[in-house]
C-alpha cells in the first residue's frame, strides 16, 4: 500500500512524501455536491455575455484517467516540489522526476482545489484501518499563500474523520511543518535520508 518517494529514495520509510503547504484564512461554506469555499472580494472576470461575480473555489476528487487533468497535476507537481527542493536543499525528490505514466498509475485518493476551472493544488492520501496517511499536499507557487493547502487539510479532515492522521514534510520546510503544527500535529521523529537533509515524521491523533 505504501510508496512514498522515501521509499524510493532509501527505502526507509513506509511511504510519507514530503510536503508543500501554504497558509491562509478563507471563509468556508458547504455546498450539496463539493466544497465550496469563497474569498469575500475575489471576483472573477466576466466572459462575453456574463456578469461579474465572486469566484468559487471548489473541492473534489480527482480522476488521474483524465490525461488533460493529471497533465495539469503533474506540472503543479513538479513547480510546488521544485520549491521543497530549494527549501530543504535536496533534489531527489522522486515526485519532482515522475513523470505522467507514473502519476497516472497512483493508487492514492486524490482531491483537488480549483479556483474558478483552474486546478491550483491537491492533496493525495491513503487509507488504512482508522488512519489517514497524507502522502502528497501541493500547492502551485502562483497560487500559494491563498490557503489553498490549508482547505484541502480542512476538507480531508471532514471528509476523512479517521482517529490518526500522520504526514511528512522535510524538515527545513518551515511552513510546512508550521501547519502541520497549527493543526494539532506532534513530531514523532525524523529520518536522515540524505548528508544533513532530514525528514520530520508527525502524527495527530483524535
Amino acid at each position: 500500500m505504501r510508496h512514498g518517494w522515501e521509499g524510493v529514495v532509501l527505502k526507509l520509510f513506509r511511504g510519507k512524501d514530503f510536503t508543500f503547504s501554504v497558509t491562509g484564512a478563507e471563509q468556508v461554506t458547504d455546498h450539496p455536491h463539493s466544497f465550496v469555499v469563497r474569498r469575500q472580494g475575489a471576483r472573477r472576470t466576466p466572459g462575453p455575455g456574463q456578469s461579474p461575480g465572486i469566484l468559487a473555489r471548489v473541492i473534489k476528487p480527482l480522476d488521474l484517467a483524465d490525461r488533460t487533468l493529471a497533465e495539469r497535476l503533474l506540472t503543479i507537481q513538479h513547480r510546488a516540489y521544485a520549491v521543497e527542493a530549494e527549501l530543504i536543499g535536496f533534489d531527489g525528490i522522486p515526485p519532482l522526476q515522475e513523470d505522467l505514466d507514473g502519476l497516472m498509475s497512483s493508487t492514492e485518493h486524490w482531491l483537488g482545489r480549483y479556483d474558478g476551472d483552474v486546478l491550483v493544488g491537491a492533496v493525495a492520501y491513503e487509507l488504512e484501518d482508522d488512519l489517514v496517511d497524507i502522502t502528497r499536499l501541493i500547492v502551485d507557487p502562483a497560487h500559494a499563500r491563498r490557503g489553498h493547502g490549508r482547505a484541502l487539510l480542512d476538507h480531508l479532515d471532514e471528509l476523512e474523520p479517521r482517529r490518526t492522521s500522520v504526514v511528512s514534510t522535510g524538515t527545513a520546510n518551515t511552513p510546512a511543518a508550521n501547519l502541520y503544527k497549527s493543526r494539532g500535529y506532534r513530531e514523532t521523529g525524523r529520518t536522515e535520508i540524505a548528508p544533513g537533509v532530514t525528514v520530520t515524521h508527525f502524527k495527530r491523533e483524535s
